[in-house]
């Protein structure tokens, strides 16, 4: 086995625990939708502690390995290595930028009853931030493990991530309108069900 093959196996293994990652926060993004109290959030979000460790150890061995491989075998002339790499930054830079800050910030809002700092436990059930987060993430890194798998040209790699990006970006935007639309359904249910009228106000 030659030092090569190691790290190509390396590099390999990390992208792979790197899209676990992700699927991960998409199934935690899930519980904590479907959380019907305080206890179930509180128990959603310490499992976002889980990706705080797996998303350091699986982003760098993957870029490490990859340097190695792009200085011993492509070089950076290959278009698709810098368009990838470039991608990764900014999936990376979005992640910290939004959940990890978002989650932190949740936990410990008002210093009351996770779920309730925001007036309306549905409204933090439904954070459409996070979901935007994930979803583009997610298309990013399938963006780049296409170029990964197939080496493309430089056109092709633009077109590739930029298509993975607007893909991302409309189903986030989908995701925002029925966040947005579910807030102001559960909101509804909340007067009615409190048997508040404007009448009552006057």
């Amino acid at each position: 086995m030659t030092l090569r093959s190691l790290f190509l196996f390396i590099h390999v293994v990390s992208a792979m625990v790197l899209g676990g990652t992700l699927a991960i926060e998409g199934a935690l993004l899930v519980r904590l939708r479907r959380a019907t109290g305080t206890t179930q959030m509180r128990e959603a979000l310490a499992g976002f502690r889980l990706l705080r460790v797996l998303a350091p150890l699986s982003l760098a061995p993957t870029v490490m390995s990859g340097m190695y491989l792009v200085r011993t075998v492509w070089g950076w002339r290959a278009a698709w290595i810098n368009v990838g790499l470039a991608s990764l930054v900014l999936a990376a830079v979005a992640g910290v930028t939004t959940t990890v800050l978002r989650v932190a910030r949740l936990r410990k809002a008002d210093r009351g009853p996770i779920g309730e700092s925001r007036g309306n436990r549905g409204d933090y059930r439904r954070d459409p931030i996070l979901w935007a987060s994930f979803v583009m993430r997610t298309a990013i890194f399938t963006g780049i493990v296409f170029l990964m798998t197939v080496k493309p040209g430089l056109d092709e790699s633009l077109i590739a991530i930029g298509a993975a990006t607007a893909g991302g970006v409309l189903v986030s935007l989908a995701a925002l309108r029925a966040a947005t639309v579910d807030g102001v359904n559960s909101e509804e249910r909340h007067v009615a069900g409190s048997g508040w009228s404007p009448e009552e106000s006057r």
